[in-house]
């Protein structure tokens, strides 16, 4: 089920039924949640008191969040996965946002493919189209010119 399917399907069930919403911080925990039902799956800056040993989450680095909330993704076909940003790392909007941007989300394929058909008119038009003109270049007058 694509994100916006599954945001779709919890906006429906809001006021009919109760949501669950538990913490998982890697690929066996994120998997049995996600079996069990589990409507959201957060991966908390938690983790660095909880898993690592920390003494609070001001330790934790994007880097951290990164790689448990990929774990944690691994393992959930179903639920929604929600990943904190770890302190500091969004003290302006624009900070928050490339923050966020490493954290693994659901890309739609045709997103994907619009991506790949960008990338192969482009390589055409800057690298293909001029490689053909110049091999249609005498290249002794080629030296010349330079």
């Amino acid at each position: 089920m694509s994100l916006k399917n599954k945001i779709t399907a919890l906006q429906k069930a809001k006021g009919k039924r109760p949501l669950a919403a538990l913490t998982a911080y890697d690929y066996p925990t994120g998997r049995i949640l996600d079996d069990a039902g589990t409507d959201l799956i957060l991966v908390g800056d938690s983790l660095g008191m909880v898993v690592l040993g920390f003494p609070n989450t001001t330790h934790v680095t994007l880097d951290m969040m990164v790689h448990h909330t990929a774990a944690v993704a691994r393992g959930v076909r179903n639920a929604i996965i929600i990943g904190d940003l770890p302190i500091h790392s969004y003290d302006t909007p624009e900070q928050a946002v490339e923050s966020a941007t490493p954290i693994p989300a659901s890309i739609p394929l045709w997103s994907v493919l619009a991506a790949l058909t960008m990338a192969l008119l482009t390589g055409m038009l800057f690298g293909l189209l001029p490689a053909m003109r110049a091999s249609r270049l005498d290249p002794v007058e080629a030296l010349r010119a330079e």
